[in-house]
């Protein structure tokens, strides 16, 4: 097993430019002068079994579903979002999942985002179509204060399901919806996942497309 780590390869960008992901932004237009960032330190700690109970024939007895268990945090960038209309993100099969995060960016070349006014709606659909829950951005920040207490930053909207997971497994087919107001050009949403899923249903799955 390994740790992968992917750091920002563009952590500073110009004043007036997309700075969604960028951790500093140049106070003078088109200028990111002065900006470096010249180290990083990551500090890891693991948790892991250790003193495991011993069974008659001196084998460890060990935690088989938990051992089968991944604990994934994912994450992609959406494109072709059409304002007016519903624009599925799709939860992959095999898994539950306890929380999304949604940034919304509205007009990719300024990298616009508002305080949930260029979005219509968010609701979570199953694959009937049938809608679980269905949102303003309004309610979603009230209810994300509520759980974090705290305000995320405009166009961040986070969904907590730790509660009832959505299940792909029990449910099937599970869709986050975005009905958007304002969709500029090169409008995107990034959307970041926290599931488990079972190691051995997920390599049994390999007649399936790709999630």
């Amino acid at each position: 097993m390994q740790l992968n780590l992917t750091f920002n390869p563009v952590p500073v960008v110009a004043n007036g430019t997309d700075s969604t992901s960028a951790v500093f932004v140049g106070d003078v237009a088109g200028s990111v002068a002065l900006a470096r960032i010249s180290a990083a330190t990551v500090t890891v700690y693991q948790t892991y079994l250790d003193q495991l109970p011993v069974g008659n024939t001196g084998q460890v007895l060990l935690p088989i579903l938990d051992l089968a268990t991944i604990y994934e945090f994912k994450n992609t960038a959406l494109t072709a979002i059409v304002a007016g209309q519903d624009f599925p993100i799709q939860y992959a099969n095999f898994r539950d999942f306890l929380s999304t995060t949604m940034i919304y960016v509205n007009t990719g070349s300024t990298g616009a985002r508002t305080g949930g006014t260029d979005l219509n709606y968010l609701s979570l659909q199953s694959a009937n179509f049938t809608n679980i829950w269905k949102k303003t951005p309004s309610l979603i920040a009230l209810q994300t204060r509520n759980h974090l207490q705290t305000d995320l930053p405009n166009g961040t909207y986070y969904f907590g399901s730790r509660e009832k997971p959505i299940s792909t497994v029990q449910y099937g087919n599970m869709q986050l919806v975005l009905n958007a107001i304002t969709a500029g050009a090169g409008a995107y949403a990034l959307v970041g996942y926290e599931d488990f899923a079972l190691v051995q249903t997920l390599s049994m799955a390999g007649s399936l497309a790709a999630s």
